[in-house]
């Protein structure tokens, strides 16, 4: 008999978009917050792009092989995107308009702050192709956000979703976990009240101390400790169950690995990792074969299971670190597990012979 489980939600997708990123660090943001150093993560140093300097990149790169399947988006990451100079906010969307009428880019995204979204620059940026709009949440505590001096509230990011849906607009919120004043709850409230509000998409970040940042000097002082990275993968994850069971993809978990980000000194404390996407991935599988063999109360010698091909990594865990979990845990001598076409993505089956186990278990 196999027992099959319920399938979450997969970050992957066929038909995920194909995406220009241009990446504006710090353009239009009224301050800096503690944690932010937007020119580090995106190892963009230099000015922002001219309007001819934008048309030239877009030409670039669609003369390099794309999938025809795929939508074509232009993103506008990083920084304040609707609190940029209104010349220079036109002439960026003008610059994407010729792609756009000969159906060369099918759609445009941005990144923006909750407390910068008002009805009268939804209004002319969706007539110039805005579809897409991501909010820098952060958090969805008050408490976390004065502390991390982002100058808004739970109540802009609120307004600011119900805005962008009224106006038709797709909506991705953005989340951060370990930030000062934040806890593994904390941040797992901060996800359940974002997955309420039903936004189309979410990104998760570890906080990281990056050098010559105010949380750097926060944390040289001892007035900021970041979480472990096991401390978390583990909070990241329980988040991202939160928005699977909402049926909400999570798009991104864990920075970009970029040059800057990878020279030494560049982070000081923290959670960094380059897969750290992975790493909560694995622990969900973790946690959930985890659940499932204690509620049928296992008590197998071996255990094997199976999965589609693409998760037997994640299942595994990094470096087999879920093997040996469940090794120790259940006293195991041996685990075994394989892929299966059959199975969706996130999915997994107890083999045959281990189910036997677990249904003759004594009561």
């Amino acid at each position: 008999m196999r027992l099959e489980m319920p399938c979450e939600p997969s970050t992957e997708s066929n038909s995920s978009p194909w995406i220009f990123p241009v990446f504006l660090p710090h353009a239009g943001c009224p301050h800096r917050c503690v944690f932010c150093d937007q020119h580090r993560i995106s190892s963009v140093q230099r000015r922002l792009p001219t309007a001819d300097e934008l048309q030239s990149s877009i030409e670039a790169a669609l003369r390099r092989p794309i999938d025809p399947s795929r939508k074509r988006e232009i993103a506008f990451f990083g920084g304040n995107f609707f609190r940029l100079p209104a010349e220079t906010l036109r002439s960026y969307l003008d610059a994407v308009s010729p792609f756009r009428k000969a159906g060369l880019i099918q759609a445009i995204r941005c990144s923006t702050r909750p407390d910068s979204v008002c009805d009268a620059i939804l209004e002319w940026t969706k007539a110039s192709g805005l579809s897409t709009v991501e909010l820098g949440a952060q958090s969805m505590s008050d408490a976390v956000l004065e502390a991390s001096q982002r100058g808004h509230g739970v109540s802009h990011t609120i307004e600011a979703v119900k805005r962008l849906k009224r106006f038709g607009m797709a909506v991705g919120l953005q989340l951060m976990v370990g930030l000062p004043g934040d806890s593994p709850d904390t941040a797992l409230q901060s996800a359940q009240i974002a997955a309420s509000l039903k936004p189309d998409v979410v990104r998760i970040y570890p906080t990281v101390v990056l050098s010559e940042t105010p949380l750097a000097e926060q944390y040289m002082r001892g007035e900021y400790r970041p979480l472990t990275l096991e401390a978390a993968v583990s909070a990241a994850a329980d988040m991202t169950v939160v928005f699977h069971q909402a049926h909400i993809p999570v798009i991104r978990i864990g920075l970009q690995t970029s040059e800057a980000m990878t020279t030494p000194g560049a982070i000081l404390a923290g959670p960094w990792h380059p897969a750290f996407g992975h790493l909560v991935a694995s622990r969900i599988f973790r946690n959930r074969l985890t659940a499932e063999l204690d509620s049928q109360r296992f008590m197998g010698d071996v255990l094997a299971v199976a999965v589609h091909p693409r998760d037997i990594s994640r299942m595994r865990g990094d470096r087999n670190e879920n093997i040996r979990f469940w090794m120790e845990r259940y006293g195991l001598t041996a685990i075994t597990v394989r892929g299966d076409v059959r199975i969706e993505r996130n999915g997994f089956a107890i083999e045959p012979a281990e189910c036997e186990a677990i249904r003759s278990r004594p009561s």
